[in-house]
């Protein structure tokens, strides 16, 4: 069976999660296949499968490969992960997933920009329908150079935000960032 990989409550009604055959185990020899992303609703018990894996594998010498989803954001309706994805030069490489609840819908908003084996991206946060995220390079020293990217999710608009700071996984609350 699946185990949870992540779980994250919108403080009201609904509670999301991702789950993996071996979830959070030491060595996962899959890099978390077979994984699967879940949302309730606590007010009625309604679950709906969300997202699931479909095969799509990193490149071998990705900086990161590990497929299942270790973080969801969710807030106001909507959802947002990290997951793999085929972008239009054939790559299959990280991306930022959003499911809108009420309109069961999936999107991808966000593709990883740069070469899979040097660049990754942060995990989603989301908060008054706005979605952000990093993207990044990263240095030989481990380190890493990059921006963040606000999605708005009534528009489909993105802006991009650069500071001199190192932002890895950017949090929005209530028109900050």
């Amino acid at each position: 069976g699946k185990k949870p990989e992540c779980i994250s409550w919108d403080g009201s009604s609904y509670i999301a999660w991702a789950e993996s055959p071996h979830a959070n185990e030491w060595y996962d020899e899959t890099l978390g296949s077979d994984w699967a992303v879940y949302v309730a609703n606590l007010e009625t018990g309604t679950i709906i499968l969300v997202d699931e894996d479909i095969g799509l594998q990193a490149e071998e010498n990705a900086a990161h490969n590990y497929l299942a989803p270790s973080n969801i954001s969710i807030q106001n309706g909507y959802l947002s992960y990290k997951a793999y994805a085929q972008r239009e030069d054939g790559k299959i490489v990280e991306a930022i997933k959003l499911y809108d609840i009420v309109k069961d819908s999936l999107t991808t908003i966000g593709f990883l920009d740069g070469d899979p084996s040097n660049h990754g991206m942060g995990c989603p946060s989301i908060c008054d329908g706005k979605v952000a995220w990093s993207q990044a390079y990263i240095r030989d020293d481990s380190l890493y150079e990059g921006y963040s990217v606000i999605y708005d999710c009534n528009t489909g608009e993105k802006s991009i935000v650069e500071t001199d700071e190192n932002i890895i996984n950017p949090i929005l609350s209530t028109g900050y960032l």
